[in-house]
This record gives structure tokens, sequence and C-alpha cells, in this order.
């Protein structure tokens, strides 16, 4: 029995469940479309910066380096437009992506 308020596209998804990735809407996709397409900040901290490179590289997305890190989403982006993270954000946020904050001597040039 087939409801009747249901619309043609409605009953194409609920038919198939790989309908919404296999036609890439941009709502059913899981942001296949964002991926690989973060902002990189032309200024702030290197570190800031790498992060985000890499963020970009990788293709990951912010809420996976968000949950992964425990550290919110918001204070992330903040970090892209100017906002200082503190040491240990920065550090869980960049072990995500397989890297981790160091310190090393400035060399001669530095």
């Amino acid at each position: 029995m087939s409801n009747p308020h249901i619309g043609t596209l409605a009953k194409r998804m609920l038919a198939d469940p790989d309908y919404r990735t296999s036609t890439g809407h941009r709502w059913g996709n899981g942001g296949e479309h964002q991926r690989g397409r973060i902002a990189v900040p032309t200024s702030g901290h290197p570190a800031v910066r790498r992060l985000f490179s890499e963020m970009r590289r990788s293709k990951t997305h912010l809420t996976e380096v968000s949950g992964r890190s425990g550290v919110a989403r918001r204070t992330i982006q903040q970090w892209r437009v100017g906002c200082v993270p503190n040491v240990a954000n920065l550090e869980a946020a960049l072990n995500v992506l397989g890297y981790r904050l160091a310190v090393v001597p400035m060399g001669d040039g530095e």
C-alpha cells in the first residue's frame, strides 16, 4: 500500500537506500561536495595555517576534526579568522591529522 502524499523523488529514495549518495544531491552525499574546499587562512599563526592546509589536502571535514579532537567546531572555525588557539586544543586538532606540535630550536636564519 503506497502513501499518496509521498512524491516521486521520495518514493525513489525509499525504494533505493543508495539513491541519495548515487545521485550526488547536495543534502544527501554526506558532505562530499565540500571535501577539499576548506578555506586556508592567509594570516594568523603558522601552525593554524598548516592545520587548515592539511585539512584541505587530506579532505578532512572540520566536523571530523572537531569530533575526533574534542574541540568545538566553532572554536576551530574561529581560529581561521584570527582567534588564537590554546596549545592543548591546537595539538589535539593536529593529532587528528597525524601531526604533533613540537618546540624546536631556532636556526641561524630564523
